[in-house]
């Protein structure tokens, strides 16, 4: 269940930074400063889901993706808990010549620079930074893939 729960939040997060992405790009081609801001803005503060929920229990469009990838972010660590109960000693699995190596810290490092990027993007939205985090939200993805060969 840890891993389909991973792989399952792991596509919403990767869908959630193509949203981002795609708005940066299409706001950005149809305006320019302060509109672009302003509009980009918009987004980032409106609330998900817009109807159906109470408003009470509406996140931000910002907030959501902090949702995401804490959801993300603990399903990876109870499935690395798992790998780690399985195993015979921590290194063997996240040590330099272990089942994980050091594609896992690269992964690791990765993780850090989505959720740094998005507190930036909290602050002030650039489109540079949607285009980064879906970079890297891609590479992780496939980061993953590849660690579980």
């Amino acid at each position: 269940i840890s891993a389909f729960a991973h792989i399952v939040a792991a596509v919403v997060l990767t869908g959630y930074a193509l949203f981002w992405a795609v708005m940066a790009w299409a706001i950005g081609a149809r305006s320019r400063e302060p509109e672009r801001s302003e509009h980009l803005r918009r987004v980032r503060e409106s609330q998900f889901p817009p109807t159906t929920v109470p408003v009470p229990l509406r996140v931000s469009m910002i907030g959501l993706g902090w949702v995401l990838m804490f959801l993300a972010i603990v399903s990876g660590s109870l499935l690395l808990g798992l790998y780690l109960y399985e195993s015979e000693s921590i290194w063997s699995i996240v040590g330099e010549q272990g089942r994980f190596g050091s594609l896992f810290y690269l992964k690791l490092g990765l993780v850090t620079l989505i959720v740094v990027g998005h507190a930036a993007m909290q602050v002030r939205f650039r489109p540079a930074l949607a285009y980064l985090g879906f970079s890297l939200t891609v590479a992780v993805a496939l980061m993953s893939a590849a660690l579980l060969r």
